[in-house]
């Protein structure tokens, strides 16, 4: 049975949800590529930009949980020991450190880690890209592709976006994710993914 074919580029204009606010799955329009396209490589897309914010949002949580705690243990330990001594003097001065440290790389790290975060579809599967210092790629056959899941958390929800989830056979990692993607492009790649499967009656 021959590959579905796609096009040539997934752009996100060309991806429109249904009715019910864009909550339904998207319909895929003009997804046949041009004959002059027929040759050109296939292009990488960026994920969406609101994920930077749910990223932020996110790791700003956490720092704050985890530096309450720092706060906290600082100030028992020097009272417990009062006077304060040049031990907690620094303790003090690493605890104000590390609150920097974290709020530079909340609004630093998420942005870049999204400038260097892309996927691409093709007849053949889908690609991702992805890492700062140590980049990443990965390639999902659409052959190994058993079911895929479109998940989204209480902040994912807020800010319309969305994560994919495939589960593959045969590979080294049993499920791989693809975060930051607007809800419709989730569901329209969910969809492309198990275009063959739905055909065959093997879609999980």
């Amino acid at each position: 049975m021959s590959a579905t074919n796609i096009g040539t580029v997934v752009p996100p204009d060309d991806i429109k949800p249904t009715d019910s606010g864009g909550q339904g799955p998207p319909a895929l329009v003009n997804t046949q590529p041009a004959s002059s396209t027929q040759s050109e490589p296939k292009k990488y897309q960026s994920l969406d930009p609101r994920s930077i914010t749910v990223e932020r949002i996110a790791w700003a949580i956490f720092g704050f949980v985890i530096l309450s705690l720092a706060v906290v243990g600082s100030v028992i330990s020097i009272f417990a020991a009062w006077p304060p001594n040049l031990i907690h003097r620094f303790i003090l001065v690493g605890v104000f450190v590390i609150f920097g440290l974290m709020v530079w790389a909340i609004y630093v790290l998420t942005a870049a880690a999204h400038r260097h975060a892309s996927w691409r579809i093709d007849e053949s599967g889908l690609e991702i890209r992805r890492g700062i210092f140590w980049r990443r790629e990965i390639t999902i056959p659409r052959a190994r592709v058993q079911h895929t899941d479109v998940r989204q958390g209480p902040l994912e929800r807020r800010y319309g976006i969305a994560s994919l989830v495939v589960h593959t056979a045969g590979t080294h990692a049993a499920s791989i994710t693809l975060s930051g993607l607007a809800v419709p492009i989730a569901h329209w790649l969910r969809d492309i993914l198990i275009s063959e499967l739905k055909a065959s009656g093997d879609a999980v």
